[in-house]
């Protein structure tokens, strides 16, 4: 969407200080409103270390850090063993290397780079559009038309972010088409009529209505050893707010548990659908070629066939 090509953290600081450039940095930081230590580690020391010198970290702590931008903490709920875990782990880290890290110089380009590119989004979209196909609704992603991708890496970093203002060049396009509230940021961060609004407004009671059709029945994620469909519950409150720090967690293992239910449903012709979600012998509903044109978006990966990342 919008935030995956149009929008870009000020990681120009930590490339201004790999370069040696302190006083450029220290212009830039408090241009931005930039103060104290903790910032300068988050924004220009953290992403300005060499990835060799986290990895020499976990082999002295004999731990696993979250080093790379995708990851995260493992939610409670998911019951894969660590040693498969540590395999998704490295199998990430060495793609990540050779499709980000060895082709874009600068960490500000890296890190566009990733934001268009990294998997978990284009297959939340896939899954978004087989379900939204099922109800008679098609999906379009606009933003990920070649033309406006390519447009947007070729920018500056100028053209992104500004003191105090983000998403330049998509409010300057806008200007004049979309009124000016939506252009306008709210007190907390939000705007008016944005997806992610509308989708706030309504957590509460379709998260209600959805987690009550998937308790109804087995789960398949947990039937494949994938999810502890309890322990998912469990992060629920009695007034239904998440206990757990990333909701991006819990809207996707709803929606991954829903769509392997509607894929993996007696009439699709599997014939023992747990068997292959844990072989990995099971892939979208949605052929690639329906929709990787028309600005619809390479969902699918040529590297990745079938559902080997299901399994994983």
């Amino acid at each position: 969407g919008g935030d995956n090509v149009f929008a870009l953290e000020s990681w120009r600081m930590a490339d201004l200080l790999r370069r040696g450039r302190l006083v450029e940095l220290r212009r830039y930081r408090a241009a931005r409103g930039y103060r104290g230590w903790r910032s300068f580690v988050d924004t220009c020391l953290r992403p300005a270390l060499p990835l060799r010198l986290f990895d020499a970290m976990e082999h002295l702590l004999d731990r696993r850090l979250c080093t790379r931008p995708y990851e995260r903490p493992v939610p409670p709920w998911i019951c894969v063993d660590g040693a498969t875990l540590d395999r998704v782990v490295e199998s990430d880290r060495r793609d990540y290397a050779a499709r980000i890290v060895r082709r874009y110089p600068t960490i500000s380009m890296q890190r566009h780079a990733w934001n268009l590119m990294e998997y978990a989004h284009s297959r939340g979209c896939a899954a978004s559009f087989d379900l939204n196909r099922d109800e008679g609704l098609e999906l379009r992603m606009p933003f990920y038309d070649r033309r406006l991708v390519e447009f947007a890496m070729s920018r500056p970093d100028s053209d992104f972010n500004q003191p105090n203002d983000f998403k330049v060049l998509l409010k300057q396009a806008v200007r004049d088409r979309l009124p000016d509230r939506n252009r306008t940021f709210l007190r907390g961060g939000m705007k008016t009529g944005t997806g992610f609004g509308i989708l706030r407004a309504r957590w509460r009671k379709d998260t209600e209505r959805l987690l009550a059709d998937l308790n109804a029945g087995p789960w398949v994620s947990q039937e494949a050893d994938v999810v502890d469909s309890q322990a998912f519950n469990d992060v629920f409150g009695p007034d239904g707010v998440v206990r757990w720090s990333s909701s991006v967690d819990v809207s996707l293992t709803i929606l991954c548990e829903a769509w392997l239910r509607a894929y993996l449903r007696p009439s699709s012709g599997v014939a023992d659908p747990r068997h292959a979600l844990r072989s990995g012998k099971i892939g979208p509903a949605t052929e690639p070629s329906a929709i990787a044109e028309d600005g619809m978006g390479p969902w699918v990966s040529e590297t990745d066939p079938g559902g080997a990342w299901l399994a994983r």
